[in-house]
């Protein structure tokens, strides 16, 4: 898998941030770190793209085998 990376300059509590994003993550702390904000700008971020060319971006940064292709055709 290719790391997806957001860089976040300013964004409500977050200030001068670098995510690495994967298939699955789990925001855990206190409150008021902006665990809200990463999750707000992750889910805009990938629905900003039409289903074709979200599928291509996926497609292009994780390597599927026949194992994962199985669990999500279901």
């Amino acid at each position: 898998m290719q790391d997806i990376k957001l860089i976040i300059n300013e964004y409500g509590p977050l200030r001068n941030t670098e995510l690495s994003f994967a298939l699955m993550m789990v925001f855990t702390r206190d409150s008021n770190l902006g665990k809200s904000y990463v999750n707000y700008l992750w889910y805009y971020f990938m629905a900003s793209f039409t289903p074709l060319v979200l599928s291509e971006f996926i497609s292009s940064k994780f390597v599927f085998t026949e194992k994962t292709e199985d669990i999500c055709s279901r």
